[in-house]
């Protein structure tokens, strides 16, 4: 588990990067102020989905396996990772601290964000008695006890700035641009990703940009009515107020050289191709993130191969496991544990099992026909081993089978993409061995080892 979510804090933080890469090198200087907010806000959504997303992609047939046998189905089964209570004491251990870890910055921004809230409410309590609302807008003056800015319906206005009649209507038209397109929302929405994945650092950044995108729509709302250059100067003269609440729209940011220079690029249009080379970018991201799964197709009833010059209606005479194929998996996926070297070590790989079934419906003369690990190898074994006597249906002469297994830790999936291409050229390989002999190649058993096992 801890190794899946390191994997997924790191594809999500990429995502994130290259999203932020794109903006800062292509729209951040560019008027399409409405869609920079859509862009900005989801790319978050995107870089926290993406990496959960699996796109099967199928896996082209091994050809040619051999003229004996038909291509086999894959068949996946999920296993835990087996015993060694060091190895869970120790799991347990590094996660028992990333977990404390986690809480503690959880705890940490989200009494932050929790005490600008009541720090809020706070200062609407203190001036409500002189609140006034107009079209679904309250106006709160804070006798200078605060600078003017705004949080969902709410527009605090200091009362007491010495400024003309005109550019007191722009600054407020300035914040009622902010409620009326739900900026406060944006900002909420960030805080709540900011507190849940306190961890990663490109969040703040993203909330920074967005706000920056805020102002620049209000400003552009303003200009279309008045002059440029006269609501520059405003900007300009504005002197800038400190405030603990950071959770609202302040008129007055440290950003108001940017947006100075932007409120006279806002007749430049944004080329469209910009916007549209977004999407290239969302499609790389998907195929390098989400396309390296198999496509594992488990069928009740998977497609036996059949034995050279065998005619079909003599399957039925073959020698079965128990009950059917569907026991026989499920007989592996309670006896099969990935051994904890192998998960520790990211060992993964192919066995290839030979296996006889005597007259009688007993399972010898077992061979590993290859096999990518030891400890793989060992446990694929073991479990062989276990099998019970088969139903041998009137068989009269042993059969040989041979037992593909493809093994994985879950968690790894940057590994998935090399595992299925070494399964496929082991397949092939352990095929044309297989040439000439009357055996059956099994469907492929790929086993995905999660755990530990508690």
């Amino acid at each position: 588990m801890t190794n899946s979510l390191l994997a997924y804090s790191l594809e999500s933080g990429a995502c994130l990067l290259a999203f932020f890469l794109f903006f800062h090198l292509v729209l951040r200087q560019e008027t399409c102020f409405g869609f920079n907010r859509a862009y900005l806000l989801a790319a978050t959504v995107l870089s926290l989905f993406l990496p959960l997303l699996q796109i099967p992609v199928q896996v082209a047939a091994i050809a040619p396996l051999s003229a004996l046998v038909a291509a086999p189905t894959a068949v996946l089964i999920k296993v835990p990772v087996a015993d060694a209570a060091a190895s869970q004491h120790e799991w347990f251990h590094w996660s028992g601290l990333l977990g404390l870890l986690y809480v503690g910055g959880f705890s940490y921004t989200a009494y932050r964000f929790l005490r600008q809230l009541l720090l809020f409410r706070a200062l609407k309590v203190q001036h409500q008695a002189t609140a006034e609302t107009r079209d679904g807008i309250t106006y709160i003056p804070t006798q200078g006890a605060w600078p003017t800015f705004s949080f969902f319906r709410c527009i605090f206005w200091d009362n007491t700035l010495s400024l003309s009649a005109a550019d007191q209507e722009r600054i407020l038209q300035h914040e009622r641009v902010h409620v009326r397109q739900g900026h406060s929302y944006d900002l909420l929405f960030m805080e709540v990703l900011c507190i849940l994945f306190w961890f990663n650092p490109l969040l703040p950044v993203y909330r920074k940009a967005l706000v920056a995108v805020h102002e620049f729509m209000a400003d552009a709302q303003v200009v279309t009515t008045g002059d440029r250059k006269t609501y520059g100067l405003l900007l300009a003269n504005q002197v800038l107020q400190a405030s603990s609440i950071t959770i609202g729209h302040f008129f007055n940011k440290s950003l108001t050289l940017k947006r100075i220079h932007m409120i006279h690029q806002t007749n430049r249009r944004t080329p469209k191709m910009k916007q549209l080379l977004a999407l290239p970018l969302v499609a790389l991201l998907v195929l390098s993130l989400s396309s390296y799964q198999l496509h594992l197709q488990a069928s009740a009833e998977p497609q036996a191969a059949t034995r050279e010059h065998t005619p079909k209606d003599q399957n039925s005479r073959e020698p079965q496991f128990p009950g059917g194929k569907n026991e026989l998996y499920k007989f592996l996926a309670n006896n099969i544990r990935i051994p904890s070297v192998a998960q520790k070590n990211n060992e993964y790989g192919s066995v290839f099992i030979q296996l006889t079934i005597d007259k009688n419906g007993n399972p010898g003369n077992m061979k590993v026909l290859q096999a990518s690990h030891p400890s793989l190898e060992k446990e694929i074994v073991r479990v062989v081993n276990k099998m019970p006597a088969w139903e041998t249906n009137g068989t009269t002469s042993p059969t040989t089978f041979v037992f593909p297994f493809s093994i994985l830790i879950d968690g790894f999936k940057n590994d998935k993409t090399k595992m299925t291409q070494d399964h496929q050229q082991s397949l092939a390989k352990v095929s044309s061995q297989l040439k000439g002999k009357p055996v059956h190649l099994m469907e492929s058993v790929v086993v995905v080892g999660y755990g530990p096992m508690h």
